[in-house]
Order: structure tokens, then sequence, then C-alpha cells
């Protein structure tokens, strides 16, 4: 043997002898204290695991996937606890080598799962080293009661230093967000509530419930060997270029065979009903969603309509099988396809759908994603023209769209504008999902060109969420583990956000498809439904086809172009600019509005020309509308001010002038405050942004009824007005304003 060979022998033997020694001296300094410390962060390993196995289901099962997470996590965590405590003893770091170890993959496990949420890095690394280090404090806390040396007082003393900093820190989380909301409903409101039926209480109608689907769905057996009634399956391949197998192994179908499964409740009756579809959005595809909206379906069957609610799971995202492509657009397609499969069901005589719909009273009801797909599909040829399988939807008329907390996203560069359709909304300002009040853009997008009983309308509810309008969706409007780092304080409970629903929907379907116009107050004034709401505040818009606007800020930002015979003169502004109205995430509404600031009084008044009235509009008005925000105040400045008071005084043009105060009507209130997270700073870290800002400007309608200026003076006369004066007292304050004009009485 060579000199050089046996040298490098020699090397070798003893780098395996050091290597050996440094193995065996690996848990040199993990006495039986830092093991029983271990035990703690190796709970925290454990529960990490469970909340990503309940937020990333496989679909085989909650307790299968609970212990296949388990398994795994802990054959992972052993080997590499050990192997990182082995590199610690290499480097002869002298610190308890197995605990570390086990902290850093605790901590990289807790930034893997949070970072697959799309939280943000930095929010990912600060709970990936805080939970770890909870875990490993109440694994202190056992070891110093398990160590039998100790006596009891010692062990009381010395465990109560790690209790007190988790009970501190906890303390600090549970105090949450102690903001006050400013309820809609008074003792002193001057509105009598409305002495009808509760549209959300069950009417009289007796109803049955059945469902329609493929018959050979392999996941639900409503849509498999138990459904009502079968329906053929649609084929999307023209549009769907992304379907994975393991989606196709899920579901046992893939692109070209896509079911139509329907719940349905239907009443009783030899007659034509209202038929009204229900869609689901975006959820994890292994959790269903269409179950989630039997409490709408029941109560809308009870009050003569027939409701559907509409199973588009399969569309949905998937952590093992992803989304398919062009989701958006295929959400509206198979809605319609599920409405050509309702009309060829009325046409089968042994079908329960024969002759029992009225398919010139349509209405689409979406939450989320599927709010964005209801619109769309009352604007289905912007996408759709060329679509010959879609030739039965010509016989079939979109009367009424609701869209609950509704995306709003570009499809093929384009967006759902409706016309001459009716349209409400519903939006909760704790919504920690679509949390740019998206469907106010689509509010902006509905236009009535004729004079017409249509209308839309906007509710926005403080302390509602965007999952609890779904059954099945929770309290989280983020899957686990994010969704336990959402604030929950202060929001509506699931029964108490469901009626705010049940009440508007219904009403709103009422009125639009079955022509009970006695509930359209609600929709012009919250305080109308006192008795059947909650008392939350809620912050809402109306027009209808008989409203006429002086303004258009929407042809320029530079120059306010008003109708013809209106000028406009203000005073007292330190700030009188055109410029777009934006969300909290300084996102475009898609509308200009004059933004206004004054330091403690001012005014702007609106010159109209002789006969401008009898040329422009009819001589029967109802009332004076505007629209209006209030905008960003430093919390410190807010507190010290009081809410603005707007003023509105008429001129006729014999002289006579009549004031009329806003308060008693609608008082202006400051913008809802909302804190996302359970810790006030985690809203500028946890979602890069999406919840930094606390505040969102959302218009108020604002209505003056013309009779109050005739009861404050009988002399006034508003057929024959000159001048509208809008005083604006109480600054500080800032203000935005994006329409105001007439509302005539309904022709």
């Amino acid at each position: 043997m060579s000199m050089s060979r046996w040298i490098t022998k020699n090397k070798l033997k003893r780098i395996s002898l050091w290597m050996k020694s440094r193995i065996q001296r690996t848990f040199e300094y993990d006495t039986y204290f830092w093991r029983m410390t271990t035990i703690g962060v190796w709970i925290s390993v454990i529960v990490s695991g469970i909340l990503a196995g309940l937020g990333n289901p496989t679909g085989i099962g909650t307790l299968i996937d609970l212990i296949i997470y388990f398994i795994i996590n802990n054959f992972v965590f052993m080997i590499a606890a050990v192997v990182l405590a082995t590199l610690l003893s290499f480097m002869y770091v002298p610190v308890p080598r197995l605990l570390l170890g086990s902290l850093v993959y605790a901590g990289g496990l807790v930034y893997f799962i949070l970072d697959a949420q799309s939280l943000s890095p930095l929010f990912s690394v600060v709970i990936g080293f805080s939970f770890p280090v909870v875990g490993m404090i109440l694994g202190i806390v056992v070891a110093v009661y398990t160590r039998s040396t100790w006596k009891l007082e010692k062990k009381f003393i010395v465990s109560l230093i790690p209790i007190s900093v988790l009970f501190i820190v906890t303390a600090f989380i549970v105090s949450g967000d102690k903001s006050e909301i400013q309820r809609s409903f008074s003792e002193n409101d001057p509105f009598e509530p409305l002495q009808l039926e509760n549209p959300g209480l069950m009417g009289e109608n007796e109803f049955s419930f059945f469902t329609f689907g493929s018959g050979t769905d392999k996941r639900r057996s409503e849509y498999g060997e138990e459904v009502g009634i079968v329906s053929k399956s649609v084929d999307a391949s023209e549009y769907i270029t992304k379907w994975s197998g393991r989606k196709e192994s899920f579901w046992g179908f893939d692109e070209t065979a896509l079911p139509l499964n329907g719940r349905v409740w239907m009443p009783e009756g030899e007659k034509e009903f209202p038929l009204v579809l229900m869609v689901h959005g975006n959820h994890r595809m292994e959790h269903f969603s269409d179950e989630g909206y039997q409490y709408l379906g029941e109560l809308l069957a009870s009050r003569g309509f027939i409701a559907v609610s509409v199973d588009q799971n399969f569309l949905n995202y998937s952590g093992w099988s992803g989304i398919p492509n062009d989701d958006m657009k295929m959400r509206a397609w198979v809605l319609m396809q599920h409405l050509q499969q309702i009309q060829d069901y009325e046409k089968e005589e042994d079908n329960p759908f024969y002759n029992r719909i009225n398919f010139d009273q349509v209405a689409i009801v979406g939450h989320s994603r599927g709010g964005q797909a209801a619109a769309m599909v009352a604007d289905y040829k912007k996408w759709f023209e060329e679509d010959t399988t879609l030739s039965g939807m010509e016989d079939i008329h979109i009367e009424s769209v609701v869209g609950i907390a509704p995306t709003d996203k570009t499809v093929d560069d384009e967006r759902a504008r409706l016309e001459e359709v009716n349209y409400l909304l519903l939006q909760g300002s704790r919504d920690g999902d679509v949390n740019t009040f998206q469907g106010d853009r689509q509010y902006l997008r509905s236009y009535f060109y004729e004079v017409s009983n249509r209308f839309k309308a906007s509710v926005y509810i403080a302390e509602a969420n965007h999952s609890q309008f779904n059954t099945d969706w929770g309290r989280m409007d983020m899957r686990l583990p994010g969704g336990i780092f959402l604030n929950r304080q202060q929001m509506m409970n699931e029964e108490a956000q469901q009626e705010v629903a049940k009440v508007y929907i219904s009403a709103f379907l009422e009125t639009t498809l079955l022509g009970q116009e006695e509930y359209r107050d609600l929709f012009r004034d919250v305080r109308y439904g006192q008795d059947w709401l909650p008392n939350n505040q809620y912050i809402t818009r109306f027009e209808d086809g008989n409203y006429v606007t002086f303004t258009d800020f929407n042809q320029s930002q530079e120059e306010i172009h008003y109708m013809d015979g209106v000028e406009v003169e203000q005073e007292g502004f330190h700030s009188w600019d055109i410029d777009r109205a934006e969300d909290r995430r300084d996102v475009n509404k898609g509308v200009n509005g004059v933004e206004m600031a004054w330091k403690e009084e001012a005014q702007f008044t609106i010159e109209l020309e002789e006969d401008f009235l009898a040329e422009s509009f009819s001589e029967n008005l109802d009332s004076f509308q505007l629209s209006l925000t209030s905008l960003d105040m430093e919390r410190e400045a807010r507190e010290e001010t009081e809410t603005p008071v707007i003023e509105i005084e008429m001129t006729s043009d014999n002289g006579e002038a009549s004031l009329v105060t806003a308060d008693p009507f609608r008082p202006v209130n400051f913008p809802i405050e909302t804190q996302y997270t359970i810790l006030p700073w985690f809203d500028d870290i946890m979602r890069d942004e999406k919840y930094e800002e606390s505040e969102a400007p959302v218009f108020q309608t604002y209505e003056f009824p013309m009779e109050e200026f005739q009861e404050n003076n009988r002399a006034f006369q508003s057929e024959n007005i000159t001048e509208i004066t809008v005083y604006i007292s109480n600054g500080p304050g800032k203000i935005m304003i994006d329409n105001f004009g007439f509302l005539m009485n309904e022709q």
C-alpha cells in the first residue's frame, strides 16, 4: 500500500470515528428538562399539521385526512429534528440540540403552511417563529411540573413565568377591535316601519324538495342513485383546456361531461311560478357549497318561487387538483346550461317542472364568484354570442340579479353591463375575502334608459362577513390555518346575517318578480324594515328608472359637466376637485365624483334656469337625491369632530324658500372602521396590504322628500324651483358626491 493511500485511509477512519463520536454526543445537552420541553414543540407541530389538513382536505374524509397528516407529519418531524440536531453536534453548538432542531422544523413547517395560503413572507416568519415558541413555553411548564426533585411551591413559582407570558399575549390578542358602529335604528326614527308581512318569514305555500343531476355522482347520493330527475351532461371542452387527472379521478368525469346538478324547492300549485337560480362561489372543491342556501330555497319556495341551488363545486379550487382555466366564464356558461335544462324539463309532461315556470320572470342569486357569474348571464352575449349551445337563452328573460359579496374581475377584458335589469347588492364590511366591495362597480354599471319601475339597490352591512351567507362555509373567510388570525369579535352571528339576506332577497324578488311594490320603500330607506332586521349599521343606495341626475362627472376629470340649464357655484370649500372614486386598495370604482373639503362651514348652490323643471322633468317630483360618502380623516381628528350636518334649501321663482335638514332623514356618518385580524398590526402585514386600510368609502343615498319642503313652507312652489343650496357644516370634513338629481314619482 502506498503512503498516500495509507494516509487517505487513515484520514477517512479518523473522520468516521469523529462523526460517530459527534453523533453519539448529539443529545448531550438535551437533559430531561429540555426533552420534556421538546414535547411542547412537538405538540405545536401536531397542531400545525392538523390545521393544515383541515384547510387542505383530500376529499377522502376528515378523519382519514387527519390520520394521514398526523402520520406523515410525525415521521418527517422525527427525521428532521434528529438530522438538524446531528448537524448542530457536528458544529459543536452547545445547546439542547434536539430542542433547537425541533424548533427549526416547527418554524419552517408553519412558514411553509402559511406561505402556501399566499400570506405575506413577513407574517409567515412572525407566526413561524411565535407558534413553536408558544409550544416550547407550554413544554417548559410540563417539564417543571414533572421534575420530581422540586417542591410544589418552586414548581408553581417557576411555571408562573411562562404562563404569565402566555396570559399577557392572549389578553392582548383577545382585546381585538373595539370600534363602535353607528346603528341604523333608534327610538327617535321619523320613519314608521312598514306595516307589511315580514318577507324574511316563511310564507303560506307548501313546497316539495327534490334534486336533479347526472345520476352517476360518486360523491353525493342526492345526485347519484337517489337523484329525483336525471339530467344531461354538457361538453365544456371548447372553453376548458386545463382539467387535471386528479380532478377527473375525484369526480369521475372530465371537461367533456360536466353534470347539471341542482337542489330544487318547488311550491305546490298548478300554475306558473317565477324561477330563481342560486349559485355559490369559489370555495374548497372538497367542501361542497351548494347545500348552503337551503335557508333561502325554503323561504323562497314558501313565498311562491321555484328556487334552485346550482352545483358548481367541480369548478372550484382544490389544493390537489387546482382550478380549471376560464372558471369565471364557465360559471356563467354552466348556469345557462342549467336554465336550458330546466327549459327542457318544463316541456316534459311527466316532469315536476311541466308548465310550472314563467320564463319571463327569472332571477339569479349569486354569491362571491357566483355573484359575478349571475351578472354575466344577464349580459351573456358579450361573451357567448357565437355559442350555438346557448340558443335557448333567447326565450329566457333575466328580470333580476342579486349579488352577494360578488367579485368583479375582467373576463376576456370585459365586465358585465346590466341594462333594464333589477339589481340588488349585499356586502359585509367585515368581508375578509372580497373586502374591496367589488360589487359596487357592478352597481354603477347597471342602467335604466327608460322611465320605468326597475331599480337597483345596494346594502353595505356592518359586522357581516363573506362566508356566513352560506351555511356550509362557516365563520371564517379564509381556510385554516389562516382563518384563525381573522378578527371575529363584533361579527354578526350566522343567524342574524342570514336574516338580513332573507329579508332583502325575498323583498327584492317579491317586488321585482311578483309586483309587490309595497316593499320598495325598504330599499329606499332601511329603517322601514327595522321590525324585520337586526339593529346594525346599514349603508344603502337606491336608484330607479325615475331618477334623473343633474351631473355627469365621468366625461372628464378636468371639468364638471352639468345638464343644460344647470349651473353650480360653491363657497367655503378649500378643496373642490373631480376625482375618481376608489376602493380601500386605491382601485378605481369606475366612477368620478366631486371631492370637497371644508374647515367649518361651506355651501354650494345649484342654479336652475327658468322653466328648467318643466322642460327636463315631470311636474310630479318625488324627492331630491344626492349620493355621497365621507372620506379619510385621522382618527384623532375624527374623535374631536362631530359628523357633518347637511341642509338643503330650495327656492322657487316666487322668492319663497324652504329648508330641510338631513339628520331626521339620514344623518351623515363616518365610514365604518374594520379591523380584519386579531391584532391591528397584523392588518398591515398579513396579506400584502389587502387589509391595510381599515376604512372604505361607501356611498349612501340621501333622499329629501319634496313634501317636506312643501310642509315647511306652504308658499314654496316645488314645480318652479330656481335654486337648490346645499349647506355643509361641522367641519373640518371631507366628502365625495358622485351624483345629485331628482327622483320622480312612478309613472
